[in-house]
């Protein structure tokens, strides 16, 4: 059985948040700033993230 760390269980409303942020700073086009947030967001929150073709944003919890 795997025991997740309460540390590390993801919080939605933070994960959103910075979504948000990375996705206002793709339009804005600063790809530096975008490529750090999303992979802060997958390593700190262990998610994967997809942009899909329509510009939107999903994310799902890796399988571990």
């Amino acid at each position: 059985q795997l025991i997740k760390s309460k540390n590390k269980l993801p919080n939605k409303k933070i994960i959103e948040k910075l979504l948000q942020k990375r996705n206002l700073e793709r339009k804005r086009k600063n790809w530096k700033l975008s490529d750090l947030l999303r992979k802060k967001l997958e390593l700190t929150y262990q998610i994967i993230i997809k942009d899909n073709n329509d510009g939107t944003t999903t994310w799902s919890p890796k399988n571990i």
